[in-house]
């Protein structure tokens, strides 16, 4: 019951930041860093907060991890 407010207030408070880099540099700057927490975000709050990764095998690990070597080579290539 208390993870909902607890969410709610992480995702306002990662709209602030992504509003306040783009205030602060081009939008260019701030893309990767939207991307990338675009692409990660979900994944670590189902980790984190909703014990999804007591039951992670070292196969799913792998793939995540490819994952991020791919999604950061993808986004940082542009």
């Amino acid at each position: 019951f208390w993870l909902i407010p607890i969410i709610s207030i992480l995702i306002m408070l990662n709209l602030l930041c992504q509003y306040w880099l783009f205030q602060l540099y081009s939008g260019t700057a701030t893309v990767s860093f939207i991307a990338l927490n675009s692409a990660f975000a979900p994944v670590i709050v189902g980790w984190v907060f909703f014990g999804e990764g007591k039951n992670i095998s070292k196969l799913e690990l792998l793939g995540f991890l490819c994952g991020i070597v791919a999604a950061i080579l993808i986004i940082f290539s542009h």
